[in-house]
């Protein structure tokens, strides 16, 4: 076999390399992948106005910070509407929050008119605590 046999031979198996990569790039590329966004929130001490078992007594309403119902009720809102925009105009699928007071504050949060809608009636709410040490 002469060498410039040998080198049309090798430019045959290159090109069809580039080929079969080619192929399988394309392969790859007309997947359909399901995105989902992640979100997270500091919400900066939501807290309800319910005395509860926490260390909640200044976000009471004979408090340091006199926290009332039209207080609370406010900062669901401004929370709320701060949520429904953060992913292009709608809230992410998935959000993740801290400093809130309880598990019913997250509950009022994400019943509030603005989020309510945005999400699945059967979405799943799950609450991680921290450990404390």
């Amino acid at each position: 076999m002469g060498m410039l046999h040998r080198l049309a031979l090798k430019a045959l198996a290159i090109g069809a390399l580039c080929v079969y990569s080619m192929n399988t790039h394309t392969l790859y590329a007309q997947k359909q992948f399901a995105r989902i966004s992640v979100g997270f929130y500091n919400l900066e001490n939501l807290f309800d106005t319910i005395d509860g078992e926490n260390k909640d007594e200044e976000f009471l309403p004979n408090g340091a910070n006199a926290w009332t119902e039209e207080r609370y009720q406010k900062k669901l809102a401004n929370m709320a509407s701060a949520i429904s925009q953060m992913i292009g105009g709608k809230a992410p699928d998935v959000l993740g929050v801290c400093e809130i007071e309880n598990r019913q504050v997250l509950e009022d949060l994400i019943a509030h008119p603005l989020l309510a809608p945005l999400w699945l009636p059967d979405s799943t709410l799950r609450v991680a605590r921290p450990q404390r040490y």
